[in-house]
Order: C-alpha cells, then sequence, then structure tokens
C-alpha cells in the first residue's frame, strides 16, 4: 500500500533519525562550511545526540551536558560561530527538513 501511495501521490516513507543524521553530517549543509570548525564539531556533535535521543534530545538543557558536547566546549563553540540559538534553529532546520 506504501508503494501505491508513493506512486499516487508522490508520497515517500518517513526518514529515520539515523537518516536524517546521515544526511547532515554526509552532504553537509552548505550554511555549514562558512562556519569556525570548533562550531561545526559541536553540530556535528547535537546531531549525533539527535540520532540517539530524537528530538526531546534536543529539547533539553542536558544536551550541553552530554560527554562529546561538553569536551567540545558546547555553546562556547558555538559562538565562535554566531548566535548559538540561530544555529540551533538552522541546524534543526535542516535535519528536518532531510
Amino acid at each position: 500500500m506504501w508503494t501505491i501511495a508513493a506512486v499516487a501521490y508522490g508520497i515517500t516513507p518517513p526518514r529515520t533519525r539515523a537518516d536524517r543524521a546521515a544526511r547532515f553530517t554526509d552532504d553537509g549543509p552548505d550554511w555549514i562550511i562558512h562556519l569556525p570548525r570548533p562550531s561545526v564539531k559541536v553540530l556535528r556533535a547535537i546531531v549525533r545526540q539527535f540520532e540517539r535521543a530524537g528530538t526531546e534530545g534536543l529539547e533539553t538543557n542536558e544536551l550541553w551536558q552530554t560527554s562529546e558536547i561538553h569536551e567540545l566546549n558546547g555553546l562556547k563553540a558555538l559562538r565562535q560561530g554566531g548566535d548559538p540559538a540561530a544555529l540551533m534553529r538552522k541546524l534543526k532546520e535542516t535535519i528536518f527538513a532531510a
């Protein structure tokens, strides 16, 4: 039935978190190439956290306490690339549009 819907209405199956994370890290959005390396590393770590914990993992202050993000200096590293809230918004737009 899913195949019929896909053919008839152009509906594609929903992407998994792993698919979305892979598209972010493999293809890399154009906007990320202009950021400093520390910011990029943190954003990719956040995407990996999304892959593990889903949307809830992005919406908690505990995100910044995960070992990988903490070791990369999380917010401090993001600030090198601009407003952390704006970067997070852009990251979410990118992974949810994937």
